[in-house]
């Protein structure tokens, strides 16, 4: 029986021909970037181009993302890969993953490679083998097999040049083991236990030099949902707990990284789904609420992230599957804030403008740097960006919109390192 898929419309704004637009900004920052704090913005893309499914692998390779494998809709295990284009909001079928279909696996990139591996196929077999997919050959190479014993619903990810995965479960065999991947040496070596509870469905992303792992479910009968969340350091060999999880405990989350910061979200501590979405501070090691994830509440989608964006999608609410695809886009705002924070005041003036708009912030820490101002519609397509040098703390940009001829609502970015300001204007004749 085919399963019914699940949709969110988007809104959007009606167009009108009109005359070139000329925006003027005098940006003076008041904000201290060490206690700036942001909030999000979910965008709807094009649906993901295979089957819907759940416990798929997606990772990102550059400036394209790759998702693939999975259990979908039909009944069918699945080894599908497929391409995605941010810049054109298209899916492009790829070669497919070159072991047997499976769900459950995990995936990770390093440098121009992407890596697949373990997972199940619902036959009672467990897989520890390992793939390399090279994008510009649009091939499958099979490297050594995953160090400890097969698996389902690891977490993977990676740190510089080094691969790692950890955690998952063989039937009821709950496993806490982490090994690290050299793809150099194509070697495994064991690592030092995950420093939590033996689990499956958790989450792992890499910051910087460190990795990041937390949630997860345990089954001895009764179903232990986990919100602990831990810091490895690859170079002391070491596992450091931090803060836990800001929500409720839950397993079969999405995570990834942006920058200096991670990203949790959806998820399910059945028969309850989710789709709040965190960002934690390694920094501070605190969480911050965000804005819920623009699709409905799910589990066992896929997440990863392309340069300052983030994307989430597929997964399921049983007995319904999904295939939408959503952009995750950083945006200043007031959040939900867990920590204390500086309050920082914004002057856009006038607004509604019918094509000259004044901004007035200021930074109080001098800084040089050079930044990038980026205009967007609300339907995030990018109307403008340029770099800019920010002086002493202070900028000044006059913007001219060649193309932005319709009246409507526009976002202003002013993006410096990983902190994003940002504010809306309307536009009307």
């Amino acid at each position: 029986m085919k399963i019914k898929i699940k949709q969110t419309t988007r809104s959007f704004f009606s167009c009108i021909a009109g005359k070139t637009i000329t925006f003027l900004f005098a940006i003076l920052f008041a904000v201290d970037l060490t206690t700036g704090y942001t909030q999000n913005t979910w965008t709807q893309k094009a649906d993901f181009g295979g089957t819907a499914r759940l416990s798929a692998v997606g990772f990102s390779i550059g400036s394209k993302g790759y998702l693939g494998t999975g259990y979908d809709n039909w009944g069918h295990y699945k080894k599908d890969f497929w391409e995605y284009d941010p810049d054109a909001d298209t899916w492009t079928q790829k070669a497919d993953f070159g072991g047997t279909p499976r769900t459950g696996a995990v995936g990770f990139s390093i440098s121009s490679k992407g890596y697949l591996g373990t997972g199940d196929d619902g036959n009672g077999d467990y897989y520890k083998d390992f793939w390399e997919y090279d994008p510009d050959a649009n091939s499958w190479m099979q490297k050594a097999d995953f160090g400890g014993t097969g698996r389902y619903l690891a977490v993977g990810f990676s740190i510089g040049s080094k691969g790692y995965v950890g955690t998952g479960s063989k039937n009821n065999n709950y496993k806490k083991d982490f090994w690290e991947y050299d793809p150099d040496t194509n070697t495994w070596t064991q690592k030092a236990d995950f420093g939590g509870t033996a689990c499956n469905g958790a989450v792992g992303f890499g910051i910087g030099s460190k990795g990041y792992l937390g949630t997860g479910v345990y089954y001895d009968n009764t179903y232990h949902y986990y919100k602990d969340f831990w810091e490895y350091d690859p170079n002391a060999n070491s596992w450091t707990q931090k803060a836990d999880f800001g929500g409720t405990a839950r397993a079969l989350a999405v995570g990834f990284s942006i920058a200096s910061k991670g990203y949790l979200g959806t998820g399910s501590n059945y028969p309850t789904y989710y789709k709040d979405f965190w960002k934690y501070d390694p920094d501070a090691n605190t969480w911050m609420q965000q804005m819920d994830f623009g699709g409905t509440v799910r589990r066992s989608a896929i997440g990863f992230s392309i340069g300052s964006k983030g994307y989430l999608g597929t997964g399921e609410v049983y007995p319904d599957y999904y295939k939408d695809f959503w952009e995750y886009t950083l945006d200043f705002g007031v959040g939900i804030p867990l920590i204390n924070h500086d309050e920082s005041a914004l002057s856009v003036f006038p607004n509604p403008s019918n094509g000259a708009i004044i901004t007035y912030l200021k930074l109080n820490n001098g800084l040089n740097a050079e930044v990038t101002v980026e205009v967007l519609n609300l339907l995030g397509k990018k109307v403008y960006s340029q770099q800019v040098q920010l002086l002493n703390g202070m900028l000044q940009k006059e913007i001219q919109l060649d193309e932005a001829t319709t009246e409507g609502m526009y976002l202003v970015k002013v993006i410096i390192n990983d902190q994003v300001y940002s504010s809306q204007i309307s536009y009307q004749k």
